[in-house]
């Protein structure tokens, strides 16, 4: 790892060489189960302060003969804070890395920095950055009129239009939020998911609370910066809601697919694209978390009582759609949320709705549409805790320890099926890494197509 390591945290590192077409360089004669050994010297002097027998570590479940003359160096019992190298007599060194305690809040800092420069509708200054810009689409995008074929391969969502048509006319104030990447589009699914993660963080993850000094804007206010981050978030998507309960499944430029060659404060005229039942589904579940969070109703009442109201009127909306097309609510638009269809964002939907308001009927539908065991809530019948299905999960078995309701008002069957499902997931990723000659969560599953799969899960 060349940017670090904490001192208490596990050490290890590969040693290996793919050649292309000469295959992989052969670092030892096959059959020989270690080489001689690493050591780990002060980066400045060169002083030997370590020493270890490299491990053979090759891949398993490749379908190719990938990965198998890798080593591992493990210098995990060194605890000691400096700056240092690895070094294999023969081979080699690394670049210099470092063992300190800082290592993990360098970390936090480049993902906050991250997550600034993909902020929406504010200027990037000095000193929080210095790939500065103006404030960017401030204007109201634009709500279409008609049928939607501004752009090529869009006719489709014209008969997702005419099921769920545009309530508010003209134009609507979309500012704020994240780019969701380069090309500045700002999609409500991966909204709502992203405002999950750092709500759980924030509610679940000791410390978490308390991160002020991230180097951004709101840091050193005495209110979480990560918190604040989410904040920024759900108020975005608040403004996402039609006047019928039903959210927006993005925002986008108004006459291309991508606005990747201009600076976020040039970037073109932008619509919105119609409601669909997942999109909707995910918004009322982020901002049910909201209203439910003790850090965000202790910090932000007001705003948690307004999102607890867009929540609930996003679920009429559902519900009334449901009574009206017997069910079938569901019209895709792109991959976003596809997996399976609505069925995982209301599920999750009715998980946050409950532990935000305690009422009965939300727990009744929660026993309708989770069920943490079966194959049918897991991508390809094996991947665990995914999507809407994996934050229902999560929010469900973290609703007492995290404040926002009462052991007693969950169901302590339900809760022990979510806790085992959290346990089994972290088993598969714990074996995927086990397997892996880098230590990768290459799942077997996809190895055994010839896919590598996710470095890392988004879930």
């Amino acid at each position: 790892n060349q940017v670090g390591y904490m001192p208490a945290a596990s050490k290890r590192a590969s040693v290996g060489y793919f050649l292309g077409s000469l295959g992989e360089l052969q670092l030892a004669p096959p059959g020989l189960a270690t080489l001689p050994e690493f050591q780990l010297t002060e980066a400045a002097s060169g002083r030997i302060v370590h020493r270890g027998r490299l491990e053979r570590r090759p891949d398993r479940g490749m379908p190719h003969r990938w990965y198998q003359q890798v080593w591992e160096a493990d210098f995990s019992a060194y605890r000691r804070p400096g700056e240092y190298r690895l070094v294999v007599a023969g081979l080699g060194s690394s670049y210099p890395f470092f063992i300190d305690e800082g290592i993990a809040a360098g970390f936090a800092r480049t993902y906050a920095l991250g997550l600034y420069h993909q902020r929406c509708g504010m200027a990037k200054a000095l000193p929080f950055t210095r790939f500065t810009h103006d404030a960017c689409h401030l204007a109201p995008a634009q709500i279409p009129a008609g049928r939607m074929r501004t752009l090529p391969g869009l006719e489709d969502l014209a008969a997702d239009a005419d099921l769920f048509p545009f309530v508010q006319k003209g134009n609507v104030d979309v500012a704020g939020g994240h780019h969701d990447a380069g090309d500045y589009s700002k999609y409500t699914i991966n909204s709502a998911g992203f405002i999950n993660h750092l709500l759980f963080a924030v509610d679940a993850m000791k410390g978490v609370a308390a991160i002020d000094n991230l180097g951004l804007p709101e840091s050193g206010d005495g209110i979480s910066d990560v918190l604040q981050i989410a904040k920024g978030e759900a108020d975005f998507l608040a403004k996402m809601q039609d006047r019928d309960g039903g959210f927006y499944f993005l925002v986008y430029p108004r006459a291309r697919r991508y606005e990747q060659d201009v600076l976020p404060d040039r970037g073109d005229p932008q619509i919105v694209w119609p409601k669909n039942s997942a999109a909707t589904a995910a918004a009322v579940a982020a901002l049910a978390q909201c209203a439910s969070s003790p850090a965000f109703r202790r910090h932000f009442p007001a705003d948690a009582q307004r999102h607890l109201a867009a929540a609930q009127r996003g679920w009429n909306f559902l519900r009334e759609a449901r009574q009206r097309l017997g069910g079938d609510t569901y019209r895709k638009f792109t991959h976003y949320g596809d997996d399976y269809q609505d069925a995982d964002e209301l599920a999750w939907a009715a998980v946050e709705l409950y532990l935000a308001t305690g009422e009965k009927d939300y727990a009744t539908e929660i026993g309708q549409r989770l069920d943490p065991r079966s194959p049918d809530n897991r991508r390809w019948g094996w991947k665990r805790m995914n999507e809407g299905y994996g934050r229902a999960i999560r929010s469900y078995a973290f609703g007492a320890s995290s404040g926002r309701v009462t052991r007693a008002q969950l169901d302590p069957r339900l809760l022990r099926q979510c806790e085992d499902e959290i346990i089994a997931c972290a088993d598969d990723w714990l074996q995927a890494s086990r397997t892996s000659a880098y230590r990768l969560t290459y799942p077997e599953p996809t190895k055994r197509v010839q896919g590598g799969g996710w470095f890392l899960p988004h879930d």
